[in-house]
């Protein structure tokens, strides 16, 4: 927007230009601002659902901050200017006027609604594991914590809730980490002071185990069986992807018809886990199941989920009836990925092609999920080494014998 002089009815005439878009369900609004052209700093933010607010745009100690100053309707165009320049002055004498008023807000914020923030920010909403900690969030901290203000969550009431959780301590990690996680947003977004404890931070981890479960040659004949008798077909297709590529279930999942080559013989995922792009190459078998996949109208995506317009989001239903119907038990879908990794390393594949096919960024993290194996590895091949001595030095005592 082009900067003008912020009247009443300038202000009036004011309407939300962002273009919001719908990213994995959550909706992004960018935002939206007219500036002052003659109080610099000074604007009126517009939200997609109307709401108007005037904010300034300020610097302090090297940090720029954006606060709002009062809601239009509320407070006039010349009061929030008036406003405005009270704060510019402040600011210019090397005050934060903005500092104070966050720690009297802050002082009466729950955690539930520090969570509603941080749930609307770019920093989560970006994140590809949103939805695992939503979900943590819901299951584990909101019970707990969700009513109890920001100043009584010590660190003493953190290692309560890891503490309830030491049944599953992989899990108890993780709900640990997602309230560091909010609490450091918090601070650095400065929705809490900066000297804000973070409570989450005295809290000693569980000893994780590894998780090793791959699948054997029997199990894996009967799962490809049960999968051929699934009566959801894109569910179907999805795991054999799974199975026949090593990618990511969220990687297969929202995956568009636009990134799949069956003339190259690859797929190309343009961002992973670790946020750059992957091509994966298709077997023979898996293009099969490509071609196989019936396609839905007016859907990009290469398995539609129950939305128009939407791709599959949710294959813990199908993915029970399949292991039912396989009698295999204690199966996760990120196994069918270790699965294919086990396979390949028992298989002689180098460990420099397995952790190309699984999208490490370094093949030392290959060599970190796989340690177990490497020394099996190692071991045959000492083994082998071992024997060929005894058979030298056999020789050699039989012929010294014979002299």
């Amino acid at each position: 927007m082009k900067a003008k002089k912020l009247t009443q009815e300038e202000i009036k005439k004011l309407r939300y230009t962002g273009k919001t878009q719908v990213k994995d369900g959550v909706t992004i609004s960018p935002r939206c601002v007219l500036w002052d052209s003659e109080l610099r700093g000074f604007g009126c933010r517009v939200y997609p659902e109307g709401r108007k607010s005037f904010v300034l745009s300020y610097r302090v100690r090297g940090v720029k901050r954006l606060t709002v100053l009062g809601d239009f309707g509320v407070n006039t165009s010349d009061q929030a200017r008036s406003k405005a320049k009270k704060w510019i002055g402040q600011i210019e004498d090397g005050k934060d006027p903005g500092e104070e008023l966050r720690r009297e807000k802050a002082k009466g914020l729950t955690v539930g609604e520090l969570w509603k923030l941080y749930a609307k920010s770019e920093k989560f909403t970006k994140k590809k594991s949103w939805k695992k900690d939503e979900y943590r969030y819901k299951a584990s901290i909101e019970p707990k914590l969700g009513a109890k203000s920001i100043a009584s969550v010590t660190p003493e009431v953190a290692q309560a809730l890891h503490a309830n959780l030491s049944d599953t301590p992989y899990e108890g990690n993780r709900v640990v980490a997602l309230l560091s996680a909010l609490f450091t947003w918090g601070r650095k977004s400065l929705t809490l002071p900066p000297e804000t404890v973070n409570p989450a931070a005295f809290v000693e981890r569980y000893q994780e185990e590894p998780r090793t479960r791959a699948l054997s040659q029997e199990e894996t004949g009967r799962l490809m069986a049960a999968l051929d008798t699934e009566r959801n077909p894109w569910a179907a297709g999805a795991i054999k992807c799974l199975i026949f590529t090593g990618c990511r279930l969220s990687e297969i999942l929202g995956m568009k018809w636009s990134q799949v080559q069956l003339e190259n013989d690859m797929i190309e995922i343009p961002t992973t886990k670790k946020g750059e792009p992957h091509a994966v190459a298709l077997s023979p078998i898996a293009k099969q199941v490509l071609e196989s996949l019936p396609k839905e109208e007016e859907n990009e995506y290469v398995f539609p989920g129950g939305k128009k317009g939407d791709h599959l989001r949710d294959i813990k239903r199908p993915w029970e009836r399949i292991l039912k119907s396989a009698k295999i038990d204690d199966l996760r879908i990120h196994d069918l990925r270790r699965s294919l990794g086990t396979w390949l390393i028992n298989s002689g594949t180098r460990l420099e092609i397995v952790s190309k096919v699984l999208g490490h960024k370094r093949v030392e993290t290959t060599r970190r999920h796989y340690a177990h194996l490497l020394i099996d590895s190692t071991r045959e091949a000492l083994n082998s080494h071992g024997a060929k001595i005894e058979q030298l030095a056999a020789a050699a005592k039989s012929e010294a014998a014979g002299a």
